[in-house]
């Protein structure tokens, strides 16, 4: 009896080691991954792509500078108009008469004046007298140029050439003074606006040279504004290109979007690394970390990670170019683990 729980035994102990042995071979099999090269996908020395929108070359609001009650307005969004044109008109019925009061009050003061310098020529006028003469032309002369300006003042006019991109403002409406009541912009020239990531903008420049995509179409520009304070949201930066001169851009109109490339003139020794949001992952001490392919051996990599991006999120340290990063399969390694990347 003793003789069979002895072999019992052996045959239990033997079972045990045997599926021991099984588990090791089945841990021991490579994980299939998937990995990206941090070197191939991710250095902008060669320009980074960023997506924009476009924006008139010049946009103005159009406000009357004194206060009244709207004629008429002249245009309609969408209209052409040319430098000179007149956009809008006030009722200036009580502008026209206070003009017509001064420019009356002038005439009479210099009537006066002319008489009176007869008198002073012979010496039969006190200084004191002429003096207030005078000063009485001065003053009626003044009066008539502030009038003049005002009742100008009743007419909008439009700067420059361009469209009309807004209409703020109806027939019979009262306006305050610089209340808007036409936006009027150009499309030549116009420019595209993009945001740019903490990590990347030290690296541009104003004039760096910049290629914008739009509708299957590109545009050669350049960079002409860079912004120095960050969105308190995304920590990014708005960066402006203008078109360059003498592109067509009939096909570009404010708020389309495009796909904006800058290359940077100082891209040879700044780069951006960009990851999948998924590729990172947080140890138990809270500390940010990714799995690398090194050798086909699973290595822990902990990073420090900056901004979010529509791509992902921007890694500030702790990789290196050339690094292969695990985006896929990630969460089945361990430290020392056979990888096989399946690229």
């Amino acid at each position: 009896m003793k003789t069979i729980h002895w072999a019992l035994a052996l045959a239990m102990t033997l079972s045990v080691i045997s599926c021991k042995h099984q588990k090791e071979e089945i841990t021991q099999q490579p994980i299939r991954v998937k990995t990206i090269c941090v070197a191939q996908n991710n250095d902008t020395s060669s320009g980074k792509g960023y997506p924009g929108t476009i924006e008139a070359g010049e946009e103005t609001p159009m406000s009357f500078q004194i206060a009244g009650t709207i004629k008429r307005v002249n245009v309609k969004v969408g209209d052409k108009v040319t430098k000179g044109q007149m956009l809008a008109t006030l009722d200036a019925t009580s502008l026209q008469q206070a003009y017509s009061i001064a420019l009356a009050a002038e005439e009479q003061a210099n009537d006066a004046y002319n008489r009176m310098k007869i008198l002073h020529d012979q010496k039969a006028l006190a200084e004191i007298r002429w003096v207030e003469v005078k000063s009485t032309v001065k003053q009626a002369r003044a009066a008539t140029d502030i009038a003049r300006k005002a009742l100008a003042d009743a007419n909008l006019i439009a700067p420059y050439s361009g469209v009309v991109s807004a209409k703020l403002a109806d027939n019979g409406q009262t306006v305050a003074p610089f209340e808007p009541v036409v936006n009027i912009m150009t499309i030549k020239r116009p420019k595209a606006s993009v945001s740019i990531p903490e990590n990347a903008v030290t690296s541009i420049s104003v004039g760096d040279k910049g290629i914008v995509t739009c509708g299957g179409k590109t545009y050669p520009s350049s960079v002409c504004e860079k912004g120095v304070s960050a969105n308190p949201l995304t920590r990014s930066y708005t960066v402006k290109l203008t078109i360059d001169e003498n592109t067509p851009t009939d096909s570009l109109l404010p708020g389309m979007i495009c796909q904006v490339d800058i290359k940077s003139s100082k891209a040879d020794t700044t780069h951006v690394i960009e990851l999948p949001l998924s590729a990172v992952l947080l140890s138990n001490n809270n500390k940010n970390f990714v799995w690398l392919s090194k050798d086909s051996i699973a290595q822990q990599r902990f990073i420090t990670i900056g901004n979010m991006t529509d791509n992902g999120v921007i890694v500030t340290s702790g990789l290196e170019h050339g690094d292969y990063v695990i985006v896929s399969g990630q969460q089945k390694v361990s430290e020392g683990m056979r990888v096989t990347p399946v690229n």
